[in-house]
């Protein structure tokens, strides 16, 4: 049952949403960068500014210079900060070593702002930087384009499928006789995920909430905090005995049995370090199950009934992926011991 192979993982539809809903966010994003220094590279006007707050860390063995001004675009007018078109305010401007010891020793430092939007403004010596705009731009369009040709591959795959055997009908008479699974994620998964994941974000954005100008950042870091959380929550896995359905806020996976054609135990390229069993599907490629989300009992009852459909898996050659093996079919892998045992044994 050892072997070696590669994981042809399949991407859930809501998989490539996101990607391409963050390719969008990136995109949007650089783009209102790059209209605010369009702006103010072409209308911008020079003015002095107070120099209200300094800051100097030193981490490692890099060094930043920061500072925060004001200024009043009209002698009549109110004070102005550096704000961005996110809405934040009174924004940190990092300096040069050199510029900014003499803005914090005059007390004043030169500022290029719109007038008509007082708000878009930047030290002249530290204007925003076009290339840093465009990687960002790049990013988000890379993004985009990885999710469409994913989406384009796993179609032309699905179009190219051979349909397979059905199941044995008693045995799938046998196994649909069964009561149904439906399963939720283990206690120790939501623990896992509140401790590793909910507390840190959360914790952070607290903390964020305490420092001028980054609301924000921290509204950001307990949404995502909260939904860490209400993932591992909404998580749900069903099998009749003809469909495998698997569903988190993230993720929803549906595989008929009819489509089944193996299982696998074994890595993926992008995680060297974890192993996952997957189904392995005429038209999708292999499927990912994490079954180690779930209490260990429901996920060997889930793997017995695959067995019973004589669904099996191949087990990658490494010790991780026995592990995981042992942990999902330990009747498979105490037979297989008994064998080898029972073998050793007979004269040559």
């Amino acid at each position: 049952m050892s072997q070696q192979f590669d994981i042809q993982q399949y991407n859930s539809p809501r998989v490539t949403a996101g990607l391409i809903l963050a390719g969008i966010a990136m995109l949007l994003l650089g783009v209102g960068c790059w209209q605010s220094l369009r702006a103010l590279t072409r209308d911008g006007q020079v003015v002095e500014a107070k120099v209200t707050e300094s800051q100097h860390e030193e981490k490692g063995d890099k060094s930043t210079y920061r500072l925060r001004y004001a200024f009043k675009p009209a002698a009549d007018g109110p004070e102005v900060t550096r704000n961005d078109f996110l809405g934040r305010k009174n924004l940190w401007s990092a300096l040069p070593q050199s510029d900014y010891d003499a803005a914090v020793k005059a007390g004043v430092i030169q500022v290029r702002y719109v007038p008509k939007n007082p708000g878009n403004n930047a030290p002249v010596a530290s204007l925003p930087k076009p290339s840093d705009i465009w990687v960002m731009i790049g990013g988000g369009a890379f993004l985009i384009l990885i999710a469409v040709i994913g989406w384009f591959v796993q179609k032309k795959k699905s179009a190219a499928a051979v349909p397979v055997e059905l199941p044995d009908d008693d045995a799938l008479a046998e196994v649909m006789s069964l009561p149904p699974m439906e399963l939720r994620a283990a206690r120790r998964t939501h623990l896992l995920a509140f401790f590793m994941a909910g507390v840190p974000l959360i914790g952070l954005g607290i903390f964020l909430l305490q420092k001028p100008g980054q609301t924000l950042y921290a509204v950001i870091f307990i949404l995502l905090g909260l939904f860490c959380h209400l993932n591992v929550a909404f998580i749900r896995f069903f099998f009749d005995g003809r469909l495998v359905l698997y569903t988190s806020l993230m993720k929803r996976t549906a595989v008929k049995i009819t489509e089944v054609t193996g299982a696998k135990i074994g890595g993926i390229p992008s995680s060297q370090h974890a192993v996952f069993f997957f189904l392995s599907t005429v038209s999708r490629g292999d499927v990912m199950l994490n079954l180690r989300l779930f209490e260990k009992e429901d996920a060997q009852e889930f793997c017995a009934r695959l067995a019973m459909l004589n669904v099996l898996p191949q087990v990658e050659n490494t010790k991780m992926a026995h592990k995981l093996a042992e942990e999902l079919y330990p009747a498979i892998e105490d037979s297989g011991e008994e064998e080898e045992e029972s073998g050793e044994g007979e004269p040559a």
